[in-house]
C-alpha cells in the first residue's frame, strides 16, 4: 500500500513539474 502511493506521488510530483516548465516557457514567450 505504502509503495503505491509513493508511486501515486511520484506521477503527481512529474506532473507538476511539467506544468511548471510550461508555465515558464508560456512567460517567456
Amino acid at each position: 500500500i505504502v509503495e503505491a502511493r509513493l508511486l501515486w506521488l511520484e506521477l503527481v510530483y512529474e506532473h507538476l513539474k511539467f506544468q511548471i516548465t510550461q508555465m515558464k516557457s508560456n512567460m517567456l514567450q
